[in-house]
């Protein structure tokens, strides 16, 4: 784990990366969010990102790429420990190596629809995740290999949307047989669920994980369904609507 690169290269791009800037000091170089609260919206590739003690990275804007530099891609190099945050809320972010969690729970949040999110696994996944709906819906945490969850709660507040009745995907990975057929488990613990007004929200994990020849998807979904009117509902509406006719062919006669 890489948290001690707090070196003058690395304060610079902390102060780059906070101001929105990009340039050949930044680039390759190790993203460190110690503690505090850092704004990214540059375009800019690196080789590790931590962020720890509490910080938040909000992924707002731009293009943060973090770089393959192991064989395999599966060495941890998106660290978010010790009750930090990512959240990605906009731009385009690509990470290809495992993102590694530790220490007190930490949180990505994926906020809105307008991030494109492209991860490759994750490695000691202890990180909650939470989905907050803007009105056109919500980005998809999309993966190219496997993630398991385990013992994690995932919590969704889709109260903003204001669409039609849909089916989001929140999750998605590659099902490859007997290769990532097994992505670990879903999420062990089901938060908070909240449906926008007039609607109702059905939670669905069952098809995430298992062998794609099987019919799995690996994919993780939130269906948002319209409340239909009680028949109580609809016959007062006829009633209010036959009144109100009424009403206007009196006053129509009475003139």
């Amino acid at each position: 784990m890489n948290t001690g690169k707090n070196n003058i290269k690395t304060k610079s791009l902390i102060l780059a990366t906070a101001l929105g800037l990009t340039g050949s000091m930044a680039s390759h170089a190790a993203v460190l969010v110690d503690g505090t609260v850092n704004n990214f919206s540059a375009t800019e590739s690196h080789d590790d990102v931590t962020v720890t003690n509490g910080g938040t990275l909000n992924l707002i804007g731009g293009a943060l790429t973090l770089n393959q530099t192991s064989p395999s891609n599966n060495a941890g190099k998106f660290f978010i420990n010790n009750g930090s945050l990512v959240n990605f809320s906009g731009g385009v972010h690509t990470i290809n190596e495992r993102i590694d969690t530790a220490g007190a729970t930490s949180t990505i949040r994926i906020t809105g629809s307008a991030a494109t999110i492209n991860v490759h696994q994750q490695q000691t996944f202890t990180a909650n995740m939470d989905f907050l709906f803007d009105g056109a819906g919500i980005s998809t945490f999309d993966s190219d290999s496997r993630l398991g969850f385990g013992s994690s709660t995932i919590t969704i507040d889709a109260s903003a949307y204001t669409g039609p009745a849909a089916t989001f995907v929140l999750v998605d990975t590659e099902l490859f047989s007997d290769t990532y057929e097994n992505n670990g488990g879903g999420f062990g613990t089901i938060g908070t669920i909240i449906a926008p007004s007039g609607f109702t929200a059905t939670f669905d994990q069952s098809l995430f994980d298992g062998d794609d020849d099987l019919g799995f998807t690996g994919e993780i979904t939130l269906t948002l369904t319209q409340i239909a009117p009680e028949p109580s509902s609809l016959a007062l509406l006829g009633m209010g609507v036959a009144l109100l006719s009424a009403t206007r062919k009196r006053k129509l006669l009475n003139k």
